[in-house]
């Protein structure tokens, strides 16, 4: 079951009740270096990182999201700026 690199929050029906969504990291290398040091300062091994690994919308501010009539998506030069302890 997938869940948050940050705070382990897994993909769960309560999420989706709380409209949390998962994020896949940036492929933006300007983007990705904000995102580890944001990860680097909060005390996480950047290197458990891995190409299925997920970040969860609590994590970022939520003006930085792009809602439409059938979803909302993260824009693309969002970076994370809340801190949530680990659930």
């Amino acid at each position: 079951m997938p869940s948050c690199f940050v705070c382990g929050r897994s993909r769960i029906p309560l999420t989706k009740l709380q409209n949390i969504i998962f994020q896949r990291f940036s492929a933006d290398p300007k983007i990705q270096e904000k995102w580890f040091d944001f990860f680097k300062e909060n005390g996480l091994d950047v290197y458990k990182i891995t190409k299925h690994s997920l970040i969860c919308s609590s994590h970022f501010d939520p003006s930085l999201f792009i809602t439409n009539k059938y979803c909302r998506t993260l824009s693309k030069t969002s970076v994370l700026s809340i801190v949530i302890s680990k659930v």
